[in-house]
């Protein structure tokens, strides 16, 4: 298993130049890490293990807000 989902919490108005999130865990399925979403500033995205970053920012791959979107 190389894929792994984050999920996070929005803390405060988001910003496209960054915001403040606190981690709320990390999951094996996007099911689990959508489960995890309490309210619409619950977001998740997929991470994959061992793969290192560019040094500038980008945009995590299949992010979303479940509960905003369903």
């Amino acid at each position: 298993m190389n894929e792994l989902w984050i999920c996070g919490q929005l803390k405060g108005e988001w910003k496209e130049t960054g915001s403040i999130w606190e981690f709320q865990g990390v999951f094996s399925s996007e099911e689990n890490a959508r489960n995890a979403c309490r309210n619409e500033n619950y977001f998740i995205f997929l991470a994959k293990l061992d793969e290192e970053l560019p040094v500038e920012s980008v945009l995590p791959d299949r992010a979303s807000y479940p509960m905003m979107e369903d």
